[in-house]
């Protein structure tokens, strides 16, 4: 060992999980209830104006019609 060495020993880093699966998304999305802040956020009610003002969930083509029930 160097003592005037200030090189430092790489840290072995976990692996990534994988991520979700579309069934796993999906079922997440289920089970999420009507105030869930995904919601909140896509119809615009959390801030003025929302996130994203001209996306709702209740008529975009990425979430299916058994959303509208919301």
């Amino acid at each position: 060992m160097n003592p005037g060495s200030k090189a430092k020993k790489r840290a072995v880093l976990p692996s990534r999980p994988e991520p979700p699966s579309v069934e796993q998304i999906l079922e997440d999305m289920d089970r999420a209830e009507p105030q869930d802040a995904v919601f909140s956020i896509l119809d615009g009610s959390q801030t003025q104006g929302g996130a994203f003002p001209h996306v709702s969930h209740r008529s975009s083509p990425v979430f299916p019609s058994y959303f509208s029930n919301f």
